[in-house]
């Protein structure tokens, strides 16, 4: 419990991922707009050494390709849809979301 706001913390798990595509800047920024006090991701590199947010190591779940992460540059991994226009945010532009956590 949040022990400053008296009430359960709100965690944005990979975003508002029912609202909006899952680990992508639209479904962080809902998120925030929902009241979430965190937001939780997972950064992985790409195979040029780009650090990128999202969740599986590969991206059979979220697009059918049996290609790991790291096997594929952020160009490659940014031309991707991940639905409604979408694309694999880097570590840096999720970073830079207007968040206020103090």
């Amino acid at each position: 419990m949040n022990e400053s706001k008296s009430q359960p913390l709100i965690i944005g798990h990979r975003g508002a991922y029912d609202e909006a595509p899952e680990n992508t800047l639209k479904g962080f920024k809902k998120a925030i707009e929902l009241g979430a006090d965190y937001l939780e991701f997972d950064v992985h590199q790409s195979k040029d050494g780009a650090l990128v947010v999202i969740h599986d190591i590969d991206i059979l779940r979220r697009m059918g390709i049996d290609n790991s992460i790291v096997q594929l540059t952020l160009r490659e991994l940014q031309e991707l849809d991940l639905g409604e226009g979408e694309r694999v945010p880097e570590l840096w532009e999720v970073l830079e979301l207007p968040f206020d956590i103090f």
